[in-house]
């Protein structure tokens, strides 16, 4: 017989390579899902650049239950009687200055008119466990704000579910549980800031990897520091991809051109001269 996983795979990467790279929204430069990520990796992205990486069978399987629980949530929000919602609605911000487009998962209209973007993100037990009984993560409320600053919605809501149980001393979460936030646009959801502040941030680092790539330039890997109050700094040296480590910044182990970066340095590349990178 044949082996499941392995099949699975190599169909999966196979069907990835036919499609090619997936078009944005609106055919800007940037999306938005990549909301919160490194600024490096924003640029690979929207030059099309070839992962030097490829993700394992099980991320890529997770993935996939990820998709199955987006779409049961928007189809129950499709059959609400007192809303009226769409779904994969495309959002394009270049009006706001920046090459800039997605699809929100959901947005949802109440009976007196008012429009509420509905953002789904499912989760592993750990990232559950540690994040459902404090506050929503910032890249996804600057995700989610986005597309409402796009559609002149009144308000954002952030949805989690947990893909699987997971268990610490002082909390727990069993799979399928589910977390949400509902915030208005200038209401505040971190001290000082309200998600506006958040969007308008993120809105500022999407225009820098644009002008970076405007003037042929890779720009540098600067990530977010969760860690501390989220300041920027940049990283002099990437983790291993897939692999778990304590000295180096969480992304890396996630990003799919993490040989490439690790090869070209932290500083910015001239587009023209980089040779470790293949571009379609």
């Amino acid at each position: 017989m044949f082996d499941v996983t392995a099949e699975w795979y190599d169909y999966k990467v196979k069907q990835e390579e036919e499609a090619g790279p997936k078009p944005t929204a609106a055919g800007t430069l940037l999306r938005c899902s990549d909301a919160g990520s490194c600024e490096r990796q924003r640029a690979f992205n929207a030059i099309n650049a070839k992962p030097t990486e490829r993700r394992s069978a099980e991320t890529m399987l997770a993935f996939e239950l990820g998709n199955a629980i987006h779409a049961s949530l928007q189809d129950m929000m499709l059959a609400l009687d007192d809303f009226d919602t769409q779904v994969e609605v495309p959002v394009d911000l270049s009006p706001m200055g920046v090459s800039l487009s997605g699809h929100c998962d959901a947005l949802v209209t109440s009976k007196d008119g008012r429009n509420v973007v509905v953002e789904i993100k499912t989760m592993s037990g750990y990232g559950a466990v540690r994040t459902f009984g404090s506050e929503p993560k910032r890249e996804h409320v600057a995700q989610a704000g986005l597309y409402a600053a796009g559609l002149d919605a009144d308000g954002i809501l952030i949805v989690y579910v947990a893909k699987e149980a997971a268990y610490r001393k002082s909390a727990s979460v069993r799979p399928g549980e589910v977390a949400q936030w509902y915030y208005e646009l200038d209401e505040e959801v971190y001290p000082g800031e309200s998600v506006r502040d958040v969007m308008q941030m993120e809105l500022h680092r999407f225009g820098r990897v644009q002008r970076s790539i405007e003037q042929n330039q890779l720009p540098e890997p600067l990530v977010q520091d969760a860690e501390n109050d989220y300041e920027m700094f940049r990283v002099d040296l990437p983790g291993p991809f897939d692999q778990p480590s304590k000295h180096h910044h969480w992304e890396c182990r996630y990003c799919v051109y993490n040989t490439a970066c690790v090869e070209l340095g932290p500083n910015k590349v001239d587009l023209s001269e980089v040779e470790v990178l293949q571009i379609g």
